[in-house]
């Protein structure tokens, strides 16, 4: 399933595509069969981009790269300066599929923040379970002897 989720993104990087909100949420499955692709939606966030020209602040927070954190903490301060503000890259949604990862194997979120913590893991647990779920009505992909007992 990781593997699915990062080829997604490697394909909107090479497309020169930043997808910026990366989540559970924007990662469905085509359809309740078995053998369903795992498909990345929402771009509204998304932009076409270089290397490094990215400076607003968007995603989910539990989500966001330190770098894109940082740059929307300075920015204020840099444009009073009279500086250019701090940019990020695509990588940010790298940063993302390491939080996603996290989750699925941890089933907590890897930062703690203040706001609506109750809420916020309840929705991770639920969406965990929910993978888990789809992962174990594909017991034949995973399990050697799943497989052998459906051969016959």
């Amino acid at each position: 399933m990781l593997r699915h989720m990062l080829r997604s993104v490697l394909c909107c990087h090479a497309h020169g595509l930043s997808h910026r909100d990366l989540k559970l949420d924007n990662y469905v499955f085509a359809s309740s069969n078995d053998t369903a692709a795992l498909k990345l939606i929402d771009f509204g966030l998304s932009l076409r981009t270089t290397e490094e020209d990215l400076t607003t602040l968007c995603g989910t927070p539990v989500y966001v790269a330190p770098e894109l954190a940082q740059a929307v903490l300075t920015a204020r301060r840099r444009r009073k300066q009279g500086l250019a503000p701090l940019t990020y890259t695509k990588a940010v949604d790298m940063w993302a599929c390491g939080v996603i990862m996290y989750l699925l194997l941890s089933g907590d979120v890897p930062f703690e923040g203040e706001d609506n913590e109750g809420a916020k893991k309840r929705r991770l647990r639920e969406l965990r379970e929910k993978m888990e779920l789809k992962v174990k009505t594909k017991k034949h992909f995973l399990d050697p002897e799943a497989i052998q007992d459906s051969r016959g």
